[in-house]
């Protein structure tokens, strides 16, 4: 037997250890962006609770619905952040088909709100344009939109980071399979040094 090829096999099973450990070590990494993020959700939304909770007994006006918005759209926000933190929290994928599912989720996912946060935003500048020629909620309508401009625009700065960092991240994995050939009858991985 060849020394190189003794080699080979003697080094393959710590070859087949570590790409193991790859796709854990990368749902892992996507698994803490994601409760990272939580984090920061749930943190944000805790911040507009407490001050729409202070601020909303001492106000009249549209200032009055800007905090009655921001409550209750960010009582939702704390209970997407704390389901989200859960299944973040669950542990990480090791096979490539639930690897590759779940990174394909997770930037589906962040890229599909981001086109909400959109829309939420341009809600709240018709809600506001709406406010000002009507005659009934006038401070209503302006008062909400305000604050779904508000929460729009935070959300849209939050998926669009969250998407861009699974989305670098998934890059990672992209490498990896291109240099992966699956067959009906056989995998095999090529490597370049």
């Amino acid at each position: 037997m060849k020394p190189s090829l003794f080699l080979l096999l003697l080094l393959f099973p710590l070859l087949v250890e570590a790409q193991d450990f790859s796709f854990t070590a990368f749902s892992e990494q996507s698994l803490q962006y994601n409760r990272t993020g939580m984090l920061i959700l749930g943190t944000w939304a805790l911040g507009n609770i407490g001050l729409a909770a202070t601020q909303l007994p001492k106000s009249q006006g549209d200032v009055f619905y800007f905090h009655q918005m921001n409550l209750a759209w960010n009582v939702a926000n704390l209970g997407l952040a704390g389901i989200g933190f859960l299944q973040a929290s669950q542990g990480a994928e090791h096979t490539l088909a639930e690897v590759l599912g779940s990174q394909h989720f997770n930037e589906k996912v962040f890229l599909v709100n981001a086109a909400l946060d959109l829309a939420y935003i341009s809600t709240g500048f018709y809600l506001q344009e709406k406010g000002k020629n009507a005659i009934k909620h006038s401070d209503r309508l302006k008062g909400y939109g305000k604050a779904v401009i508000l929460q729009g625009s935070f959300l849209l700065l939050f998926d669009g980071i969250m998407y861009g960092l699974h989305h670098v991240h998934g890059a990672e994995l992209n490498r990896w399979l291109e240099n992966a050939q699956i067959g009906l009858n056989h995998v095999s991985y090529s490597f370049y040094f």
